[in-house]
């Protein structure tokens, strides 16, 4: 488990509810995949 700020439970329920992920479990997921993927992407071409 995690523990995260009302504010952002709030936003990712508002998600699941509209439909725009399947479970709150799949919005974390993406969220996380999504962050590494811009820092690793952004580490990656600060050393290029």
């Amino acid at each position: 488990s995690i523990n995260i700020p009302k504010i952002y439970k709030t936003r990712i329920e508002e998600g699941v509810v509209k439909g725009l992920y399947p479970s709150r479990s799949e919005a974390i997921r993406v969220a996380i995949r999504e962050f590494l993927y811009r820092e690793l992407k952004f580490i990656k071409e600060l050393f290029e």
